[in-house]
């Protein structure tokens, strides 16, 4: 990872680090898990909890980049669909920025761990996001977001922003057809920010 981050922070251009956590990670086994993206059962070797979490937090803060942690897994929300203080105490102490989901598998959560936000939009294709032995894995991502859909969203990442120092960084995906882009120039709109002049010709 140090040959591919040190190259990337020498020139500038390196912002945040997407570590992305596998759905069997979870903070407990004792748990009756509420989403049908997570393993059916308790798997007690991947049960790796806040000793793991810290490791990992550690593991990125010792390299160059901000920090974004991705969970899949409900065991580490709260009863109100938020992060647990315990882990949010961790990412906190790290600067690691839990990163806000939309998509059919994790609950949007704001959660103030860091000075620099990281959001996802993986599009809201539910019934190919479960479906059993897809013919074509990348199905699940084949989603156009309506405006509507969007704007919703908007107070929420504006509050986000407006308590973070650093940057708010969003990114769409849902990208089979070109819809990533597409729907991030719908969000840079509802947003009220330039869009890029030249670059996206081409989706249109």
């Amino acid at each position: 990872s140090e040959r591919v981050l040190a190259p990337l922070n020498e020139q500038g251009t390196l912002g945040a680090v997407l570590f992305q956590a596998s759905p069997y990670f979870s903070f407990r086994g004792d748990v009756t898990y509420t989403m049908r993206s997570e393993p059916k059962v308790p798997l007690p070797e991947y049960i790796m909890g806040l000793g793991r979490l810290e490791e990992v937090c550690q593991m990125m803060h010792d390299h160059p980049g901000e920090i974004a942690l991705e969970l899949r897994n409900s065991s580490w929300l709260d009863d109100r669909s938020g992060l647990l203080p315990e882990a949010a105490d961790v990412l906190r102490s790290h600067g690691a920025s839990l990163v806000t989901v939309d998509g059919p598998s994790f609950p949007w959560i704001e959660s103030a761990t860091a000075m620099h936000n990281y959001i996802r939009f993986h599009g809201r294709n539910r019934e190919e996001w479960f479906r059993d032995n897809p013919e074509d894995p990348s199905a699940r991502y084949r989603y156009r977001y309506h405006e509507i859909e969007l704007a919703k969203r908007v107070d929420s990442i504006k509050r986000m922003s407006s308590t973070a120092r650093g940057d708010t960084r969003i990114f769409f995906n849902n990208h089979p057809h070109g819809y990533a882009p597409l729907d991030g120039l719908k969000m840079r709109d509802l947003l009220g920010l330039e869009r890029p002049v030249g670059v996206m010709d081409r989706f249109f």
